[in-house]
């Protein structure tokens, strides 16, 4: 019998009696704006340090499960997120913010050992159109490991590649599109 290990995108059903996160819903003011890494005027060497910041804030937030989706990291998550999580290969689907929280707190309730260990980060900054805000995209690779969760007990690390798409918009960077990728080598070796 085969068993699913893959974590839901949608809060699953079997979260039936567990109590509701503590997510907030979002701000109506958000005075944290990124004015100052407008990609219209500031380098790539200073956007590139912020935007990890940013990951690293989530890998973080993740593992304090901080889910309050008026704080930061999570300021810096669009409202719907492009994600390949649970999707596999049959593609990316859109979530709300609020859903992917959810599905975080989910996961760390029903897995407490679950944690993310960054072992390195790169970013790229797309300026190809200098003069335009709309084509200013950037990506985060972030090579990782967890330990603790479906299908990968304490002890055990899975390997993988998180890369956050994040695009500069109202005064911000967003991150718009979150993939998964299985590393490469041994999938999953003794901690």
């Amino acid at each position: 019998m085969a068993v699913n290990h893959e974590i839901p995108v949608s809060p699953p059903d079997s979260m039936a009696g567990i109590t509701e996160p503590a997510i907030k819903p979002e701000a109506t003011s958000d005075t944290t704006q990124d004015t100052n890494l407008d990609p219209s005027i500031a380098s790539e060497k200073e956007i590139a340090p912020h935007l990890e910041s940013i990951s690293r804030g989530i890998i973080n937030a993740i593992n304090t499960r901080n889910f309050d989706a008026t704080s930061s990291p999570w300021i810096h998550v669009a409202n719907s997120i492009e994600t390949n999580r649970d999707s596999g290969p049959k593609g990316s689907r859109t979530v709300t913010k609020a859903d992917l929280l959810a599905v975080f707190s989910w996961l760390g309730t029903e897995f407490p050992d679950y944690r993310i260990e960054i072992d390195s980060v790169s970013v790229v900054v797309h300026k190809a159109f200098v003069w335009s805000r709309k084509g200013c995209t950037a990506e985060v690779f972030i090579n990782a490991q967890a330990t603790g969760g479906p299908g990968f007990p304490l002890g055990v690390q899975r390997k993988y590649v998180n890369v956050f798409e994040f695009k500069f918009g109202e005064g911000r960077w967003l991150a718009v599109r979150e993939t998964l990728i299985d590393g490469m080598g041994d999938f999953m070796v003794p901690a």
